[in-house]
């Protein structure tokens, strides 16, 4: 048994003995290797930005709620379009309108409709932006409330008999809205420094201070036609008469002088001597005004809008609504911003519409089951 282990021992040894010593010989060196890391910051100024600028507005109705939209929209586009914006700038990205519901005292009820409406604004020229952004600018009140009237069983007042069972359960809704106007400015767009394509915000040239300015804005009912500046500081031909015969608005016309032949100015045309009592002026070459940006609001906007209606229920589940509504309760008009404060007007300073419509009434009833 040893002999037999010595020998297969001996038989492995010289196995071994006669393969190739690899692992005696030396590796080849390495290739020398760099291994290099780095960042790279680009920086560019913004040439291009875009804005959004949203109006909400509630009504009774989805009508009116769509035109109360659309009269606090329209001037703020009218003012980027007259800043030079391009019409393909901007774009609608949202429009709705939805019915909106309240909870009182465990149950739901109408509170009316809410448009809503956003536009995205492209702008080309980044240091522009703060002035785009100025032509949404406005205080505004919205208002809402339901109020049950205190009528009926339960309530302060007719708390049994036939006046009970008919006044009683009434409530009454209520939709306030108060704005000031769009931001206003009362400029000169001519190309007197910059080209004309990029003047549409500039500011016109006054003798007067701001503050001397506001004193003269205002409603001014005239026989002939509503203004927002006091028609004092405005020289008013006709074409009729032709540019050396002057009016007063104040006053009726006299025969064969219609309104809508007025020529209404706040600066004399470009080479004329100034008219008595002028107070805004044709910007200098050179120049670009001495009066700031929208340091005016158009006329303030109200509304009241107001409702009552009584539930009748029937059975478990039916009930029937009576509703009575007025849109405009007062019948009050608000005025709209005036057609042009552009010294080279033909018109300026002239109101040519209102932003709320006449009172209406209407009657209503609905089955619920």
């Amino acid at each position: 048994m040893r002999v037999c282990i010595s020998n297969l021992a001996f038989c492995v040894t010289a196995l071994f003995a006669t393969l190739p010593v690899y692992a005696q010989q030396p590796m080849a060196p390495a290739e020398p290797v760099v291994v290099t890391h780095g960042e790279g910051l680009v920086q560019a100024a913004p040439d291009r930005a875009w804005i959004t600028i949203s109006a909400e507005s509630r009504a009774s109705t989805a009508r009116e709620a769509q035109k109360r939209n659309t009269d606090a929209m329209t001037p703020v586009l009218a003012k980027l379009k007259s800043s030079g914006v391009a019409a393909d700038a901007i774009r609608t990205i949202v429009y709705d309108v939805q019915y909106e519901w309240d909870f009182v005292n465990g149950k739901r009820v109408g509170k009316g409709y809410v448009a809503r409406n956003t536009v995205e604004v492209r702008v080309d020229s980044v240091d522009r932006v703060g002035e785009y952004r100025d032509a949404e600018k406005g205080a505004k009140i919205n208002a809402s409330g339901n109020l049950e009237l205190p009528f009926g069983k339960g309530r302060r007042w007719l708390t049994n008999g036939w006046a009970s069972k008919i006044l009683g359960g009434f409530q009454m809704t209520n939709i306030i809205n108060i704005s000031s106007g769009a931001p206003l400015t009362i400029g000169d767009a001519r190309g007197t420094l910059n080209r004309a394509g990029r003047s549409g915000l500039q500011a016109a040239t006054s003798t007067l201070t701001t503050d001397e300015i506001k004193k003269l804005v205002g409603i001014f009912n005239t026989p002939n036609g509503i203004f927002f500046i006091n028609p004092s500081v405005l020289q008013v031909t006709s074409t009729t008469t032709g540019a050396n015969v002057f009016y007063d608005v104040t006053k009726p016309l006299p025969a064969g002088i219609t309104p809508a032949s007025l020529v209404i100015r706040a600066a004399s045309p470009i080479g004329t001597a100034p008219f008595a009592g002028q107070v805004f002026f044709h910007n200098p070459p050179g120049s670009t005004g001495n009066l700031p940006m929208y340091f005016l609001n158009g006329p303030w906007y109200f509304n009241w809008n107001a409702g009552f209606f009584r539930n009748f229920k029937f059975g478990e589940t039916a009930q029937i609504q009576i509703r009575a509504e007025a849109f405009n309760v007062l019948n009050r008009p608000s005025f709209s911003s005036p057609g042009s404060l552009d010294v080279s007007s033909t018109s300026f300073g002239r109101i040519n519409g209102t932003s709320t419509g006449a009172r209406i009434v209407q009657f209503g009833f609905r089955l619920d089951f």
